[in-house]
């Protein structure tokens, strides 16, 4: 398996050029604070209208409930690969600040932390593939 994880690298490198991958892993605190204001936006606008439905009529709850729950989850998981990125360094140019910001507006709110995750993540990384790989279940779908 560890060679069909180099054989696949190779493949990408010969695809995609060294500036085009250099140009994917760059920082930009901008798109950063963007995305996390996104995902926190559609989180609040969540929140109140399960704040509003509330005070509607059993039918509206009934209908607007499994969306709404749905919508939320997308966000939760937007939360959790904001995580991923923070664990490869890719939110701030500094570790300090990536972990510090991730932790706090991404990482805590989904019970997790950044070096934690980035702990198990590195083994998956390690062992793309292998039996290992902590994360294999994720992507081995009937």
């Amino acid at each position: 398996m560890k060679q069909d994880t180099h054989r696949h690298r190779a493949q990408i490198e010969a695809y995609v050029s060294e500036e085009e991958r250099r140009e994917f892993h760059a920082t930009s605190w901008l798109r950063t604070l963007f995305t996390f204001g996104h995902i926190w936006l559609a989180l609040a606008v969540s929140f109140l209208l399960v704040y509003v439905l509330q005070r509607a009529p059993l039918y509206a709850q009934v209908l607007a409930a499994p969306p709404l729950v749905f919508f939320i989850g997308t966000r939760i998981n937007a939360l959790a690969v904001e995580v991923h990125e923070a664990s490869h360094g890719l939110l701030f140019k500094t570790k300090r600040l990536n972990d510090f910001f991730c932790d706090v507006f991404g990482s805590y709110w989904i019970l997790n932390d950044t070096q934690s995750y980035w702990k198990v993540h590195r083994v998956h990384h390690s062992d793309l593939h292998e039996d290992s790989d902590p994360d294999l279940e994720l992507y081995l779908l009937p």
